[in-house]
């Protein structure tokens, strides 16, 4: 799966996960963007993953909280995984 677009992150970090239709994580992988924080930068992953069956899914970006290490969630797409 090719992902690409632009974000306002900091140290142009953050994460993209693709989850199965059950929730099952199929990919977690961390991205650059060109610019970090207080500037918009453009980012351009591949994620590489297997679905058993075609279906559901979701691509959720999120970063890690510097207060305490949680997951902060910035978006989620649907999308239809395929073979």
């Amino acid at each position: 799966m090719r992902a690409r677009g632009t974000a306002n992150v900091f140290e142009a970090t953050f994460f993209l996960r693709v989850t199965d239709a059950a929730g099952g994580t199929l990919v977690e992988q961390r991205v650059m963007a060109t610019s970090g924080t207080g500037t918009r930068g453009t980012f351009d992953a591949t994620l590489r993953f297997t679905v058993a069956a075609p279906g559901p899914g979701t691509v959720v970006a999120f970063y890690h909280s510097a207060k305490d290490g949680s997951e902060v969630v910035v978006g989620e797409t649907a999308v239809t995984l395929a073979r």
